[in-house]
């Protein structure tokens, strides 16, 4: 948390089955405290997550007019469902590429990078051990996908 420079920036949520919830909207008057906060309160439930029902929450919030796209990390906990990776990769090629960059971080042990070989243009990181304080390789350049830009 002490490497995010602009809150303001950042929106928050659960994704599962069917749809999921932006709990902390983009917002001028955000704070890291206000962000750790609606991360505390995060409740785990029953309903299994989607990758498809993430590309509905970002399908939902991502601004229409942009000319650069939005970033977005998504901690994928499980793919062992390739109908709703397949899903994903749909919604995501139909409606979110190239308004939305993703990353995501595989996270336990019903992960597997490969199920995710349809999605060509994100960036993954492995966070198998969650005993160390970060996922393998971690970039946080990498991961919000900032390029640098050459004057």
């Amino acid at each position: 948390m002490n490497q995010i420079n602009h809150p303001e920036r950042i929106q928050y949520g659960a994704y599962y089955q069917g749809n999921g919830n932006l709990t902390y909207k983009w917002n001028d008057t955000n704070t890291l405290a206000g962000l750790q906060q609606a991360i505390n309160n995060t409740k785990q439930i029953s309903i299994p997550t989607s990758l498809a029902g993430a590309m509905r929450v970002l399908m939902n919030n991502a601004p229409q007019n942009r000319t650069i796209p939005e970033s977005a990390i998504i901690f994928v906990t499980d793919t062992t469902d390739s109908i709703q990776i397949q899903q994903a990769v749909n919604l995501y090629n139909s409606v979110l590429k190239g308004r939305v960059r993703l990353t995501f971080i595989l996270a336990g042990n019903k992960t597997d990078a490969t199920a995710l070989s349809g999605f060509i243009d994100v960036i993954i990181f492995n966070w198998q051990n969650m005993n160390i304080s970060q996922p393998d390789g971690w970039d946080l350049s990498a991961a919000l996908t900032c390029m640098l830009r050459t004057l």
